[in-house]
């Protein structure tokens, strides 16, 4: 989730917790049961799916409009997600590793943004 920090200090703790739950729900919703989903740090989130890259961000994209319906806009806030997507396409790799390639893109992706 983009600036959490700015959430919980702007907005209040309350509305952190809403942007948490509001991503939790959208995850749950935007995923198939197969899929695994978990909370893997403050605002952080993992997803392991069986998809091709297209779908995935079609998902994370539909997340995204999802959150900045449900979370307040205003004072230069801006609510979103950045997220990385990477394909598993070699199984002897540890999943430390796919996780660590997904967090990098990610990233980029937040600096692109901003």
């Amino acid at each position: 989730i983009n600036n959490m920090k700015k959430i919980n200090d702007q907005y209040g703790h309350k509305t952190g917790d809403k942007a948490l739950t509001c991503i939790s729900n959208s995850l749950k919703s935007a995923t198939r049961k197969s899929d695994v989903c978990a909370r893997v740090g403050g605002d952080e989130f993992l997803v392991l799916a069986n998809d091709n890259h297209e779908a995935l961000e079609q998902a994370c994209l539909r997340i995204s409009q999802r959150i900045k319906q449900e979370l307040p806009e205003g004072n230069g806030f801006h609510a979103g997600i950045s997220y990385g997507i990477v394909e598993i396409s070699d199984l002897n790799q540890p999943l430390e590793h796919w996780i660590e390639k997904a967090d990098t893109a990610m990233y980029k992706n937040k600096q692109d943004a901003n």
